[in-house]
């Protein structure tokens, strides 16, 4: 690998690449700058009968035998200056076709020199003294500046005060005493109502012939509210009968048990259980008395 820089700041790199395989193989080239600039990649004319995939910046080269080799030559446009100090790379890559895992990076690095400035624009910042002024005192003058100004305004706010304090009355010293002091209770006026004579008040309501006598009504005797209590208990009595004789009818039409005696229906085995039968069994030595 060779390479040199010229007058006109064009970086001109020659790297040689031999197949030392054992068979025909090709290989892909590709080349890439760390700033922006124009570059590019090429072949020399001397390997112009060999098939070339072929772009500005990306080379397939197919087919190299075996021990032949390939001058690809890389160039760059370097920046006359920058803003600052500068390292630029120019990169190549290549890797081969029938094995892509064997790879070739390889880099030229170029210094760019940093801009000088002229000497009038130096002489101006040396004359512009207002700028560091401003950035050392600016903070401190805005802090000055706030603290005096609030200040001020507080000391404002305590003179004027609160104007509901000065409409309050200031109480004197003894006014104070005033209100534990017991107040009596103001006395009720008595408000007298006017009389009327009832006479007159029964002709202005009931007319000129006054008030309806009244019926009188004797107290009724006991006995007739005993007999009247009896008949009622009767006739309840006789109520509850006939509604008993009632159901009983429709029981009986029916053929319906009453719940209690489902049990002693002994035509009904499926209802009865065995063990229920052994449980309603009467003892042996059980007598019943009447």
């Amino acid at each position: 690998m060779s390479y040199q820089l010229n007058e006109d700041k064009n970086l001109t790199a020659i790297w040689t690449m031999t197949n030392l395989g054992n068979g025909v193989d090709g290989f892909t080239a590709s080349i890439d700058s760390s700033v922006m600039t124009d570059f590019g990649i090429t072949i020399s004319d001397s390997f112009s009968s060999i098939i070339v995939s072929e772009s500005s910046r990306y080379l397939e080269i197919y087919p190299v035998s075996r021990n032949d080799s390939v001058d690809i030559i890389g160039w760059m446009q370097v920046p006359e200056s920058a803003p600052t100090e500068t390292m630029a790379n120019l990169t190549l890559e290549t890797r081969s076709f029938l094995q892509p895992s064997i790879f070739f990076i390889d880099s030229i690095p170029v210094i760019i020199q940093g801009e000088s400035l002229p000497e009038n624009e130096e002489q101006a910042l040396e004359e512009n003294w207002i700028v560091p002024l401003i950035n050392t005192w600016l903070e401190p003058i805005m802090i000055m500046a706030v603290v005096v100004v609030g200040m001020f305004g507080v000391i404002w706010a305590l003179k004027i005060g609160n104007p509901r304090e000065k409409e309050q009355n200031i109480p004197e010293d003894d006014d104070w005493i005033s209100k534990f002091v017991r107040k009596s209770s103001p006395v009720a006026e008595i408000i007298e109502s006017p009389k009327i004579n009832i006479e007159e008040f029964e002709k202005d309501f009931f007319g000129e012939e006054g008030r309806p006598e009244s019926e009188v009504f004797n107290s009724v005797d006991g006995k007739i509210v005993n007999e009247a209590s009896d008949l009622l208990d009767r006739s309840k009595e006789d109520s509850d009968m006939e509604e008993a004789l009632r159901i009983a009818d429709i029981l009986d039409e029916q053929d319906i048990l009453h719940p209690d005696n489902i049990i002693l229906d002994i035509d009904d085995k499926d209802l009865v259980s065995e063990e229920n039968i052994s449980d309603n069994q009467i003892p042996s030595d059980f007598d019943l008395e009447i």
